[in-house]
């Protein structure tokens, strides 16, 4: 038996497995030579020559067996190369000469560069596998077409699918077997993909589809751009949703729009065409200094109803002359402290308490029910302006206890003499605002028509203090009510005895923010005979003097002097609240009894006085055609700074354009543009300070898919030379109605638009010369002369689809307008004809004698249902009373 002891070493690397081997003895052993082993392994050290090819048998070598060029060692001049396992040689090191190291690292490279190109080429390229969010193909000989690159597709995006099934049972017997079951499918998707295509380098492909988009112009979008190169004719081709930007700064171009567009170029000569379908429309914005000028015309009979209230008659008495030295207020009057309650409509359970409001307490000149309560000794009102509050605490005290409320008060009217209102609630001090020197409260919310509002307040005047009603620390049991002054009743009308401490004097403006500077307001008076607001009474005595002035709104200059300047007077917290927007006359009925008092003759004044508007509810003050003339126009300037309200939201990206005195200003630069609110902001300061006129032109989507509306548009420009151009535009747009017959305001368009311009420059050393002649003058550039000049023209059309170019203020047809008989509320009193007897009276009962009249009854129905519990036995059984129409 033959015994061989091996020594082995194994060592990996990346072409192969080696071993070596040596016997412990002299062994006779045949061995084949190497070329014909049927496994080669190749060999440890190859310190020079090509390198030797992988065999099946070789594993890698290790990380620290390498072969490389050693140190260059300078006495021989020659390099040291070789393979060495860490830091050493494994055997002597081959030497070469500068020249054969060069040859042989040239040689390592090439090889090296050419296995990278054969893996990417064929050996990794077969184990690709295929994405559909990024597909890649090529063009093969298209490329010449598009260039370079192939084509790419890039999917981004996801797609929902739900999928339901729905079943209903109605177990109904008036329904049949059959459709008693009801059975259906229920489907919704959601999709949102986005596509990016490339074909070479010239042509791009890009689509957005989003179901759930908020506008239905946002949900789809797709553009197909092709660009040429430098030395094409063709430039550029889109397809899809493109713009059409204007070289002419009197024609604004179009930015939402769905078609086709070129860019052309032949020479010198520039073309830019489009053929599209517009989804946006036109409309601009002025401004100054920034913020918008915002005009506006209120009614007169249009007061700001049920959120100003004076808080008793006496404030109410004292108003007019209180505001008659205006800035200064002459009413001696300071309120400190108010607990104000109102009808607990939210169900809160905080700050709340059960309150009995009285419309006669702390009046003493005006009570509404003289036969129960005497009046007191003093004008002021307090609680002992009038025997009210003295009886209720002493005669009535039961009547705190919300149940016997109104049996104790049986001998009032509930709803017109008081108000018992359970779990009231306190208002906090930022839900009103109090004028503690003219006696008025303006609430931040418009009372509900159903709503009671009721007060408690403490005030001084003449160095004594006065308190009206109970504050809740003065009826220390929860379960006790409070006694009030009642300001609103549930039901406000004219009959009720507070009916003149709701303030009819107030408007408000729209806005919540008002500004002093550029704020304008006039008062405005429709004639009969001239048919135009006139600023004047048109009557021979008054004719030199404003409305404005006649409402004692104009005594002040710009200084607050006493010196009327044609202008309305800006009094903060007087006749302007600037945080809420509200204009306050200093009288307390301008258009009734002061103007009556100022005109002082009653047989003019009852030709102009709007006495209706204080006597009557809002909704008859406003039908007096006679009299509801006029009117209040102006603008004010919100307290926005430097935003620009553009009155549209998610404006098309590009399509605002921004002008300061005629000048185009720059995006990012001079302004910012919030597209998606609808805002432009001015951050150029030096716009603000100057208050130039700012306007802003856009395009909204707002009134897309109502009107198909098309646009053909074309831009050339010629270069004469790199100083010298010459250009044009050319747009028209056609719309195409819904219908035949358009209503007037609503016709369709049939516009064309032309024009030129041309752009002129040069450099003049002449120029500069003659300039430097000046004295404290030294320049030495050449000076710069240009010169732009713009002509556009508006070419009106008709659409040829309107039928005969018409327009239609109404046709009448199928109109048809229900009115039921039984609902009172549909109908109203009836004018007497003017040829009857009476007809032509005015303010006299006689007038109504010839008048149609409609009478409504109300019933309850349980006096004819026979077999109802509630109907009472002498109606039940008495048939003949149950027949009459009159009862039914």
């Amino acid at each position: 038996m033959l015994l061989l002891f091996v020594i082995c070493g194994l060592a990996t690397a990346d072409n192969g497995l080696w071993l070596s081997y040596a016997p412990t003895a002299p062994v006779p052993v045949e061995v084949a030579p190497p070329d014909t082993l049927p496994r080669r392994v190749k060999k440890t050290d190859y310190p020079h020559g090509d390198r030797p090819q992988n065999y099946s048998y070789d594993l890698a070598d290790p990380d620290n067996l390498k072969t490389e060029a050693g140190d260059y060692d300078e006495k021989s001049g020659m390099y040291k190369v070789g393979s060495k396992l860490g830091e050493n040689f494994l055997s002597a090191p081959w030497l070469m000469t500068p020249q054969e190291y060069g040859r042989w690292t040239e040689r390592q490279q090439m090889d090296r560069y050419f296995k990278e190109r054969n893996d990417s080429l064929f050996v990794h390229k077969g184990k690709e596998k295929f994405d559909f969010s990024n597909m890649k193909f090529d063009l093969g000989p298209a490329e010449k077409i598009f260039g370079p690159g192939g084509v790419q597709i890039k999917t981004q995006g996801s797609a929902e699918v739900k999928m339901g099934y729905t079943y209903k049972f109605t177990d109904n017997p008036s329904l049949s077997e059959r459709n008693r079951k009801q059975t259906s499918f229920d489907f919704d998707e959601k999709i949102n993909l986005n596509v990016t295509a490339k074909v070479g380098d010239k042509m791009d492909f890009n689509i957005n589809y989003n179901t759930d988009a908020t506008f239905e112009f946002d949900s789809k979008n797709l553009k197909l751009q092709y660009e040429g190169k430098e030395d094409e004719i063709v430039k550029k081709i889109e397809a899809g949703n493109i713009s059409f930007p204007s070289n002419n700064s009197l024609v604004q171009g179009a930015s939402t729009l769905f078609g086709i567009s070129t860019e052309l170029q032949f020479g010198k000569l520039k073309l830019a065409a489009v053929v599209s379908q517009k989804k946006s429309q036109s409309k601009s914005v002025s401004a100054r200094g920034g913020t918008s000028l915002t005009p506006f015309d209120i009614q007169a009979y249009d007061y700001d109803e049920n959120r100003h209230f004076f808080l008793a008659q006496f404030f109410r008495d004292q108003y007019n002359k209180a505001c008659s030295t205006l800035p200064t207020v002459t009413s001696g009057v300071t309120i400190t402290r108010v607990e104000i309650w109102v009808t607990n409509t939210g169900g809160h359970t905080e700050n709340t308490r059960n309150i009995i409001g009285f419309v006669d307490l702390a009046e003493k000149n005006k009570i509404s029910n003289p036969t129960q309560w005497n009046p007191g000794t003093t004008d002021q009102p307090q609680n002992s302006s009038n025997t009210l509050y003295a009886d209720i605490v002493t005669k009535h005290p039961a009547a705190r206890n919300m149940s016997e409320t109104s049996s104790e008060l049986a001998f009032l009217s509930g709803g017109v003499d008081y108000e018992k209102v359970e779990n009231a609630r306190l208002l906090t001090s930022s839900e009103y605002k109090l004028n503690s020197h003219l006696g008025y409260i303006s609430l931040r919310q418009t009372l509900q028509s159903n709503q009671v509002l009721a007060i408690a307040y403490e005030y001084t005047y003449g160095g004594q203090t006065f308190q009206v009603g109970e504050f809740s620390a003065d009826v220390k049991d929860g379960d006790k009510a409070l006694i009030v002054k009642l300001l609103k009743n549930t039901s406000n009308s004219p009959k009720m005895g507070n009916w003149d401490l709701m303030m009819k004097n107030v408007y408000a403006l729209g806005t919540t923010t008002v500004q002093r500077e550029k704020f304008k307001m006039d008062i405005k008076y429709l004639s009969d005979t001239t048919g135009v607001n006139l600023s004047y009474i048109p009557e021979e005595a008054w004719k030199q003097t404003t409305l404005l002035k006649m409402m004692n709104l104009d005594r002040l200059d710009d200084s607050d002097k006493p010196r009327p300047n044609g202008k309305f007077d800006f009094i903060e917290g007087y006749t302007v609240d600037s945080q809420t927007g509200r204009i306050y006359f200093p009288v307390v009925e301008p258009f009734g009894d002061w103007l009556r008092q100022v005109i002082g003759n009653d047989a003019v004044a009852d030709k102009y006085c709007y006495d209706a508007l204080y006597d009557s509810t809002k909704v008859i003050a406003r039908q007096i055609s006679e009299f509801n003339k006029f009117s209040f126009i102006g603008e004010y300037k919100g307290s926005s700074g430097s935003e620009i309200d553009l009155g549209s939201m998610n404006i098309p990206q590009g399509s605002v354009r921004v002008t300061a005195g005629g000048v185009e200003l720059t995006e990012g630069t001079d302004y910012k543009v919030d597209y998606s609110l609808g805002k432009v902001t001015i951050i150029n300061q030096s716009i603000l300070d100057a208050g130039t006129n700012v306007n802003v032109s856009l395009e909204s989507n707002e009134e897309y898919g109502m009107v198909r509306k098309t646009m053909l548009g074309l831009n050339w420009s010629y270069d004469f030379t790199k100083n010298f151009q010459l250009g044009g535009t050319f747009m028209r747009l056609t719309e195409k109605s819904l219908t035949s017959k358009v209503a007037m305001g609503s016709e369709p368009l049939n516009n064309t638009i032309w024009g030129l311009h041309l752009n002129w420059k040069t450099q003049s050393q002449w120029l500069t010369n003659l300039i430097d002649k000046i004295p404290l003058i030294d320049v030495s550039q050449p000076s710069s002369i240009s010169l732009s000049a713009e002509v556009a023209q508006l070419i009106a059309g008709n659409a040829k689809d309107v039928q005969g170019n018409a327009s239609y203020i109404d046709d009448f047809e199928q109109t048809k307008q229900r009115i039921s008989v039984s609902d009172p509320q549909a109908w109203m009193l009836a004018s007497t004809p003017k040829n009857l007897q009476y007809g032509t009276l005015s303010n006299d009962v006689k007038y109504g004698y010839n008048r149609s009249l409609l009478a409504w009854y109300y019933i309850d129905p349980l006096f004819t249902r026979r077999s109802s519990s509630l109907t009472p036995g002498h109606i039940k059984g008495d048939y003949n009373q149950l027949s009459n129409h009159y009862v039914r």
